[in-house]
């Protein structure tokens, strides 16, 4: 076994181990002020996913020459597809709640923009840890190794090589696991009788976005499944939190009924304007 095989074995077995004992016991009521970051739930679906990227390590390199073979690439309904899906992983994931939370506060929509406030949080948290992930484990690209090396891992390489040596895990993946998490775990709160609808196509959605980013050669299958791994704990982690704690500073400055947003006339079209709620520490310096 190589020197990143045997750290693999010892991060999925520590992950494994570790995980447990962070949720709640079974069947211990649960207050609002001590709400667990993580479920027993959480910790079975993480554990199966890192179980998952450290198993599709050995298989990398074949999935990789499968999905570049000259037949597949050359069919231009697969690559406008991989293209569209891999908007929704990328700035679509931060362009899409912010779009939907001005929405929301311009039309005095409490559940548009609750939905819209955590699952931008959900996304912005779950991108932070990746890059930090990424940077730090300086994982070589497949285009960057020709599809022949899923091992070219130095730690620290990310921070100084650039974008190239970030491979894992999938940032877009991140990003689209973690939307699709935050909505069907907002459904669930909102419109419990569509999430059977919900889920299908958001987790859907989040499956083709990573598939987009191997069909494009851009990562290894091991980065994606990790990639939805990040994205999923993260914001099933953070929406639960935020219900649980409704008073936190996120909800009170752009939640409902703190944060104003109203479409003002002007001279040359229609402007935004927005109104933020003025900082208690700020009043005692300018009272």
């Amino acid at each position: 076994m190589t020197r990143f095989g045997r750290w693999t074995h010892t991060l999925l077995c520590t992950c494994l181990l570790v995980l447990p004992r962070a949720v709640c016991a079974q069947g211990e009521p649960a207050r609002r002020d001590s709400v667990p970051l993580l479920t027993r739930s959480d910790a079975h679906a993480a554990g199966a996913l890192v179980a998952a990227s450290a198993i599709l390590f050995t298989a990398d390199e074949r999935i990789a020459h499968w999905m570049q073979r000259p037949a597949l690439q050359r069919k231009r309904s697969l690559d406008r597809t991989a293209t569209t899906f891999e908007w929704i992983g990328g700035p679509g994931a931060f362009v899409l709640p912010a779009t939907a939370l001005v929405l929301g506060k311009l039309g005095h929509d409490r559940r548009t923009t609750d939905v819209a406030l955590h699952t931008g949080t959900s996304v912005l948290l779950a991108a932070g840890l990746t890059q930090a992930i990424k940077r730090t484990i300086g994982r070589a690209r497949p285009y960057v190794v020709h599809d022949s090396d899923a091992f070219d891992v130095k730690f620290g390489r990310g921070f100084t090589r650039g974008e190239a040596y970030r491979s894992f895990p999938s940032g877009h993946a991140t990003a689209a696991f973690a939307t699709a998490t935050a909505l069907v775990a907002e459904s669930q709160r909102w419109w419990p009788k569509r999430t059977r609808v919900i889920a299908p196509i958001a987790y859907g959605a989040a499956t083709l976005v990573g598939v987009g980013r191997v069909f494009h050669d851009k990562h290894w299958a091991s980065d994606v499944v990790m990639g939805a791994a990040v994205g999923t704990l993260t914001a099933r982690t953070v929406v639960r939190w935020q219900h649980a704690h409704p008073r936190n500073t996120i909800d009170r400055l752009l939640g409902a009924g703190t944060t104003s947003v109203s479409a003002v006339p002007a001279p040359g079209g229609t402007m935004i304007a927005i109104t933020l709620p003025f900082p208690r520490y700020a009043r005692r310096l300018f009272p």
